[in-house]
């Protein structure tokens, strides 16, 4: 007998486990029990879905908002040694925004820099008065061999 296509419920039958003890007959009646549920729960959402007006539904929705940010919008002249100053704190910027103008978004935890809408950097927030987070990359590229990259 196939118990794999659970025939012996449409057909009213029973099966009966006969061995000794400890040898999972328990475990084996369980499963086919679960496999005999889901497929039951399957055949009834068919069922509960064959009139089902979704399609006509999913027209009249409104579109999903995109997920809220909540983050302060800085901008920031890069100074000289190519900082940005963030809440009495500096952060390092690539050295070829020097004087330019950047925009930081400071989160809670992170701050995140962009220039002409792109991304440049991130840098974790610190705490604290007067700090500096500099990232030793952003001041390589110019100071490098030509023969060597990042």
């Amino acid at each position: 007998m196939d118990f794999g296509n659970l025939r012996f419920i449409e057909n009213n039958e029973n099966i009966l486990f006969i061995r000794s003890p400890g040898v999972g007959k328990t475990h084996l009646a369980t499963n086919i029990g679960i496999e005999a549920a889901i497929e039951y729960m399957k055949s009834q959402l068919i069922k509960l879905n064959e009139n089902s007006k979704i399609e006509e539904e999913k027209k009249a929705l409104k579109p999903t908002k995109p997920p809220l940010e909540l983050a302060n919008i800085k901008e920031s002249v890069v100074n000289k040694y190519s900082f940005v100053q963030i809440e009495n704190n500096f952060y390092s910027v690539p050295e070829y925004l020097v004087g330019f103008t950047v925009t930081s978004k400071i989160y809670y935890n992170k701050i995140l820099i962009y220039s002409n809408n792109e991304f440049v950097c991130d840098h974790k927030k610190i705490d604290g008065i007067k700090k500096i987070s500099a990232n030793i990359r952003h001041y390589l590229k110019t100071h490098l061999p030509s023969n060597l990259e990042l």
